[in-house]
C-alpha cells in the first residue's frame, strides 16, 4: 500500500518497518527499544503515555495528553515513526485505549494536516484512534474500537479492518474503511461521511441523526434502529429487522432485506431504487 509524503515521494506503509526486516522478533524488539531511548524527543512521548494511566475517563487522558503535545516541537513524521516504536509498550495497562488517545491528541495538537500510523505490528489495533479528530489520517493496518468517535472534522482512512462504534456520535468529516466494521458503526452521529468498502456487523446507523454511510458489502441485524436522520446505503445484503423504532432518515438497500420492523414509525425505505415504505 502506497502513502505519499510530504516531498511528494510515494512510499510503502511498511517502509517504516522496512529497517527491521533482518531482525528476529527478539532482536527487532531491541531495536525500537534502543531507538526510543536514544531519542529524547520519543522518550518524552513515552513518558507522556505512561502519565495517562493516572487518570480515569477517557477525556481527562485526552485533554492531558494534548496538553503536554502543546509543549513539544515535533513533526507529522515523529508520530509516524512513535506509532512504530509503540510496540515496545503493548504491555502497558490499558495500552489499546491510552495509545489511541495519545495518538490522537498529538495529531490534533499537531502543526501537519496529514499525519500516517501503523497499526499492522500490533497484537490489538489502537482504539479511539481520531478522538475528535480535525486531521487528515492514514492508518496502515486495523483499527480498533471508536475510531473517529466525535470526529469534528478531516479525514480518517483506514487500510485494514475496524473493530465496533466506527464514528461514535461524529459531527463531520470523513471516514473510510477498506475493509470489514463491527457492530454500531455511525451510533448517534450528526453528520460527516462513513464508507465502508466491505461488511459491517449489526445496529449500523443506530441513533442516527444526520450523515451519510455507505456500506458496500453486507450489514447485520438492526440497521437503522431508532434512526432519526441522515442516510444509510447497503449495496449488499441486510440481515434481520430493519428499521426498528426508525423516526426519519432514509435507507437505501441494493441486495436483500431480510425483513421490515413493524415497529417502524418515520422515514423512507427504498429498495433496489424504488421507494417501498414512506411515512
Amino acid at each position: 500500500m502506497l502513502a505519499r509524503a510530504r516531498d511528494g515521494r510515494e512510499v510503502s506503509f511498511t517502509s517504516a518497518n522496512s529497517r527491521f526486516r533482518n531482525y528476529k522478533p527478539e532482536a527487532e524488539k531491541a531495536v525500537r527499544g534502543a531507538q526510543v531511548k536514544s531519542n529524547p524527543l520519543f522518550q518524552e512521548m513515552k513518558r507522556i503515555f505512561l502519565e495517562l494511566e493516572r487518570y480515569v475517563d477517557i477525556e481527562s487522558r485526552y485533554v492531558v495528553a494534548g496538553k503536554m503535545a502543546e509543549r513539544l516541537e515535533y513533526t507529522a513524521k515523529d508520530v509516524e515513526l512513535f506509532s512504530v516504536a509503540m510496540a515496545d509498550l503493548q504491555g502497558e495497562s490499558d495500552f489499546s485505549l491510552n495509545i489511541g488517545l495519545f495518538l490522537s491528541a498529538f495529531m490534533n495538537r499537531g502543526k501537519d494536516g496529514r499525519y500516517v500510523i501503523h497499526t499492522a505490528h500490533l497484537a490489538e489495533a489502537p482504539d479511539f484512534v481520531g478522538f475528535r479528530n480535525t486531521k487528515n489520517i492514514i492508518v496502515g493496518g486495523d483499527g480498533g474500537s471508536n475510531l473517529g468517535s466525535h470526529m469534528e472534522g478531516g479525514s480518517i482512512v483506514v487500510h485494514g479492518d475496524v473493530k465496533s462504534y466506527v464514528g461514535t456520535r461524529m459531527e463531520g468529516g470523513s471516514i473510510a474503511v477498506n475493509g470489514n466494521i463491527g457492530y454500531n458503526a455511525g451510533e448517534d452521529m450528526g453528520g460527516g461521511s462513513i464508507t465502508v468498502h466491505g461488511s459491517a456487523g449489526s445496529n449500523v446507523g443506530f441513533l442516527m441523526g444526520g450523515g451519510f454511510i455507505i456500506v458496500h458489502g453486507n450489514v447485520g441485524e438492526g440497521a437503522a434502529s431508532d434512526m432519526r436522520g441522515g442516510r444509510l446505503i447497503v449495496k449488499g445484503n441486510v440481515r434481520g429487522t430493519v428499521g426498528f423504532m426508525m423516526e426519519g432518515g432514509e435507507i437505501h438497500v441494493k441486495g436483500e432485506i431480510e425483513s421490515i420492523s413493524d415497529k417502524f414509525m418515520h422515514g423512507k425505505i427504498f429498495h433496489r431504487r424504488e421507494l417501498i415504505v414512506s411515512r
